[in-house]
């Protein structure tokens, strides 16, 4: 992405480093797949298949949210 080169940002809670393939929960796929950046990634499986419940937020590189954490106006997927 111009001006992203290394990781892209979507919200607080959804940060994907450039190439490497994350597991993400139903709810991310849908919001990456319906959105204007669905061309930026590529998404591999159907999402047929449940592998449990994926930790949204914290991926390397990115400090984990806590409770304490101060943000401007909420926001996320709620994943």
């Amino acid at each position: 992405m111009p001006g992203a080169p290394d990781q892209f940002v979507l919200d607080r809670e959804h940060v994907f480093d450039t190439g490497r393939a994350v597991p993400v929960c139903r709810n991310t796929i849908e919001m990456i797949a319906n959105s204007r950046y669905h061309s930026l990634f590529e998404l591999i499986g159907e999402g047929r298949q449940h592998y449990g419940i994926f930790q949204c937020g914290t991926v390397q590189g990115m400090p984990a949210y806590t409770a304490n954490t101060q943000v401007s106006e909420p926001g996320g997927c709620g994943c």
